[in-house]
């Protein structure tokens, strides 16, 4: 809670209640670690090893079906 001020948490407080103003800061401040650009950067490449995982799946998977059917 660190980079929120209290007049933020305040506000939240009195509008939800302490407990969950203070799930919503949490919150906040996980998404906005995940929205550094080495955050952003580090997710782009998981996404791009995925999907060349998921293809090279494919393509064995796809061979193998030629191989049985072709």
């Amino acid at each position: 809670m660190a980079r929120v001020t209290i007049e933020s948490f305040n506000d939240l407080s009195n509008a939800f209640g302490e407990e969950k103003a203070k799930l919503i800061i949490k919150a906040i401040e996980d998404i906005n670690d995940l929205a550094t650009r080495k955050g952003l950067l580090e997710l782009k490449v998981e996404l791009i090893k995925w999907n060349v995982g998921t293809m090279v799946a494919m393509t064995g998977i796809f061979g193998l079906l030629l191989k049985l059917f072709g």
